[in-house]
């Protein structure tokens, strides 16, 4: 984890901002399509159904991974702007965008090796056609990749309390608090329309 954050700041502090920002924007295109993929098998394993057309299922699943990918880079980034410089923070537009690409690996690592356990349980796994979703949920594979999903989102926000601290020099309660504010502000924005659909 120490090398990891060290070469975070390295990351960071480049010179040539448009060069370590390209490498952002290749780096949540590639978690977008790893977690379309991701997502896509575990539905099929659930279903027990097959991939279909494999040309469409590869062109679909990079397609749309991309998109979501760079849709959520771009908006977080600007999320996280916002609520750093809410507190008092003064990191540029394209740092905070970083920021969110990079405390990303941990993530993409997990999702990586979720897909590759999700490919052997479809390929290997003989799971049964008539295996409920209780069943397959106890399948010692997908807890295993539930406790590393687990461990990926521990990291990421390990790493993003810590790279939000440096940028903002901020302390790192401050830090949390951006955090915990970064999390909890998409709630404050969208349940006023929740409750206003359900009543």
């Amino acid at each position: 984890m120490n090398s990891y954050i060290q070469k975070s700041d390295k990351f960071l502090y480049k010179n040539d901002i448009e060069a370590y920002e390209l490498k952002a924007n290749v780096l949540v295109i590639v978690l977008g399509i790893v977690s379309s993929f991701r997502n896509e098998y575990f539905e099929n394993l659930l279903a027990s159904r097959t991939m279909g057309n494999l040309s469409n299922f590869l062109v679909t699943n990079i397609v749309s991974g991309a998109v979501s990918g760079l849709l959520t880079f771009f908006i977080s980034g600007a999320l996280l702007k916002v609520c750093s410089g809410f507190l008092g923070g003064k990191a540029s537009w394209s740092k905070n965008r970083v920021i969110i690409a990079w405390s990303s690996i941990p993530i993409l690592t997990t999702s990586f090796i979720t897909l590759i356990i999700y490919i052997l349980l479809k390929t290997f796994g003989s799971l049964s056609e008539y295996m409920t979703v209780v069943e397959l949920f106890e399948h010692p594979a997908v807890i295993f990749t539930k406790y590393l999903s687990i461990f990926g989102l521990i990291s990421s926000v390990i790493v993003t309390s810590y790279l939000v601290s440096r940028v903002n020099k901020f302390s790192i309660f401050r830090a949390i608090a951006c955090l915990i504010l970064f999390i909890c502000a998409p709630l404050f924005l969208f349940t006023p329309f929740i409750f206003i659909n359900i009543v």
